[in-house]
């Protein structure tokens, strides 16, 4: 495969993430920003040279950085996780984030952020304190907007919930 080959393929991936993503980044290990492109300034607050060296917690809302904490520690056992909604500190658009463990020597986490389409954002979330799960309301309000954006779309899908005491 020659350079023109590689040139092609690289630009094709790089159209494909950016179909999928408005921010791509990745991070070491301690969480720093090694790497950021897209619309980092309008989701992130800052250009893409100021983002590096930053952690990336620090962007995010100070309520959802132990969700973020306990989600990328999913990355020690899984390859990849996400989507999961995110509150960004500067972001205006309810956003969502998805993260992958870097198979590679260096190590690190790649991460795409993506504005939330408008019907699948939750106005006012609230979490259960102990879990820091959604809350009931919470819960429900966004699978109902699931659900109603499948029906849209011509699909078809069915939730039960089922509710435990103890």
């Amino acid at each position: 495969m020659g350079p023109r080959s590689l040139q092609i393929e690289r630009d094709r991936f790089v159209g494909f993430a950016f179909a999928a993503a408005d921010v791509l980044m990745e991070l070491d290990d301690a969480g720093a920003i090694t790497f950021a492109a897209g619309t980092t300034q309008s989701l992130l607050g800052h250009g893409e040279k100021a983002l590096l060296g930053l952690h990336f917690a620090k962007l995010v809302a100070e309520a959802d950085r132990p969700m973020l904490a306990r989600v990328l520690a999913r990355l020690e056992h899984e390859a990849r996780v996400g989507p999961f909604h995110i509150r960004l500190l500067h972001g205006r658009s309810p956003t969502q984030l998805r993260a992958l463990r870097r198979a590679t020597v260096n190590g690190g986490i790649q991460l795409v952020v993506s504005r939330t389409p408008p019907r699948a954002a939750i106005a006012s979330r609230s979490h259960d304190a102990a879990s820091g799960l959604l809350g009931r309301d919470s819960f429900t309000e966004l699978a109902e907007r699931h659900l109603d954006d499948c029906r849209e779309q011509g699909g078809h899908r069915e939730l039960t919930m089922i509710r435990l005491r103890g």
